[in-house]
C-alpha cells in the first residue's frame, strides 16, 4: 500500500505497515474497551457489597467479573496472535 503524505505534517508518511493508514484508525475504539469498563463496575460492585457484609452478592458479582475477565482475554490474545 502507498504510504500518503500528509500536507500538513511536512511529508510525513501517516500509513500504517499491518492494516492500511492509520490516520483512519483514529475512529477506532479498542475492542476491549466497553468489557474492561463493564470489569471496572462489577469490581467497584463487589467490593462494596463485601464491605457492607453482603458476602453472596460480592461473590456473585465477582463471578460476573471473572467472566468478562476471560472474555477480555480471549479476545486479546485473538488480536496478538
Amino acid at each position: 500500500m502507498p504510504a500518503l503524505n500528509c500536507f500538513c505534517c511536512n511529508g510525513v508518511s501517516v500509513t500504517n505497515p499491518t492494516n492500511g493508514y492509520a490516520m483512519f484508525n483514529l475512529f477506532k475504539s479498542h475492542p476491549t474497551k466497553k468489557l474492561r469498563k463493564q470489569l471496572a463496575k462489577l469490581q467497584a460492585d463487589a467490593m462494596y457489597a463485601s464491605r457492607n457484609g453482603d458476602i453472596r452478592k460480592s461473590s456473585e458479582i465477582s463471578a460476573e467479573a471473572d467472566k468478562i475477565w476471560q472474555e477480555i482475554q480471549r479476545i486479546e490474545g485473538e488480536t496478538k496472535g
